[in-house]
């Protein structure tokens, strides 16, 4: 019974750290994610204002 008490606290202990790691690593994913999407945030709208101008000319030129 002791042994068995030992074993799942051993469990525990492995699976917190474990857990950790994978807390970290999700971070880790999620900042590099949220870069990305700022990334394609700012190109989406470099495109919307090239856009934009391209239609003012389009406008001015009747």
């Amino acid at each position: 019974m002791m042994s068995r008490i030992r074993e799942m606290g051993h469990d525990v202990e492995e699976y917190g750290y474990r857990f950790a790691q994978d807390a970290e690593k999700q971070q880790e994913r999620m900042a590099l994610a949220i870069d990305e999407q700022t990334g394609l945030a700012r190109r989406n709208n470099e495109l919307l204002e090239e856009t934009r101008d391209l239609l003012r000319e389009n406008l001015e030129q009747g």
